[in-house]
């Protein structure tokens, strides 16, 4: 018997602990708020209340918000973000507020209402940038929603490589996730420690990146400025990108690239698949056809055969699903064996251990570079 009581006072004394703990873990949290701290766009935001709810207007804030463990927080994202369910599953049931260019900005109010009021746990996630074709920017954001009080807009990108690990650890703190940022910082310097590893004391190799915006034109071919992402991203893996003006992008023409001579093309796609699944599916006849299209446009302009990157068929096709966002160390990884095939790194492997932060199975039969360059 009095066993039995020791044992009851025992397991009462360890649930009160445990209780304790929580409520001290609990009262931390909200002693962080109000929290104020600086965006990517430079701007001054304070948060009033633990975040519970969050509406995502670009892809990849979603990301980032899916490696920290809060997926299931989101209550309202654009259909970019809704249409790639199987790279988010997390939070595939969030509402719909239109596209990245076209926000419905009377549901997003109705979705950050609770009981025809609006409480202070909701963020909205966007991009800093001023409005451009990928996304809206913050201060145009906040400018449509200045009438609602509690609806905190935030920018950050998430595909600056200077900067996406300060993001990181911004949303972390936010989201009562430094943890979750940390573990993600480890593996992102670990991955980028590899690639620089891996190319240096090679010769940087040249290349030509045709972004997401030519025309179809050979007058009309968009490219990455030196001030870009992509352009650092290309450093990063051992290359030299052929523009180097100080701008974020710029149109050339066809006989400017030719007379360049780039040793290697790479096209930037934005193919989505049909299932959501990040990359394209190897199965998927309308996807391998539409690869072999773009790769065969390249290789049929005019004077490519004089061209280093066409003469010894080192043109290919990158996913920008990829390379941008939070799986940016997948995109050095990717870009580094495009320009050093001899190199020891596995693009796949890099973006297999990104999925697992994810929660995503990685997607056999799935390729994110064409051709393949193993």
């Amino acid at each position: 018997m009095k066993k039995g009581i020791a044992e009851a006072s025992v397991i009462s004394i360890i649930l009160l602990i445990l209780i304790a703990g929580c409520a001290q873990a609990s009262d931390s949290a909200v002693s962080n708020f109000p929290m104020t701290f600086t965006d990517s766009g430079n701007r001054s935001v304070t948060i009033q209340a633990p975040v519970e709810r969050i509406i995502v207007l670009n892809e990849n804030a979603a990301e980032a918000v899916v490696v920290l463990g809060s997926g299931e927080k989101v209550v309202g994202a654009v259909d970019q973000v809704l249409g790639k369910g199987g790279y988010f599953p997390s939070i595939k049931n969030a509402v719909s507020v239109g596209s990245r260019t076209e926000i419905d900005f009377e549901k997003m109010v109705k979705v950050a209402e609770k009981e025809d009021k609006i409480s202070p746990d909701i963020i909205v996630l966007c991009y800093t940038a001023p409005d451009r074709a990928y996304g809206m920017g913050a201060d145009t954001v906040s400018q449509k929603l200045s009438a609602f009080k509690n609806i905190t807009v935030i920018g950050l990108n998430f595909y600056e490589p200077e900067k996406v690990k300060s993001e990181m650890l911004i949303l972390g703190k936010i989201l009562g996730k430094e943890s979750e940022a940390e573990k993600y910082l480890a593996w992102y310097d670990g991955k980028i420690k590899e690639v620089k590893a891996a190319v240096l004391g090679l010769d940087p190799t040249t290349v030509f990146f045709e972004s997401m915006g030519s025309s179809g034109a050979l007058s009309d071919l968009s490219t990455y400025g030196g001030n870009s992402a992509m352009s650092q991203m290309v450093t990063e893996a051992g290359g030299f990108s052929i523009f180097q003006e100080e701008c974020e992008s710029a149109k050339v023409a066809w006989e400017w690239v030719a007379a360049q001579g780039p040793d290697v093309i790479i096209k930037h796609q934005p193919l989505t698949a049909q299932d959501g699944m990040p990359g394209w599916s190897i199965e998927d006849s309308a996807s391998a056809k539409k690869l072999k299209e773009i790769r065969n446009n390249i290789l049929s302009r005019p004077g490519g055969t004089k061209i280093p990157a066409i003469s010894n068929d080192r043109v290919y096709v990158l996913s920008v699903d990829a390379t941008v966002g939070p799986d940016l160390p997948v995109g050095i990884a990717s870009l580094a064996k495009i320009l050093h095939q001899e190199i020891d790194i596995d693009p796949d492997q890099v973006y297999e251990e990104y999925l697992e932060l994810l929660g995503v199975s990685w997607p056999e039969g799935r390729t994110f570079v064409y051709p393949d360059v193993g």
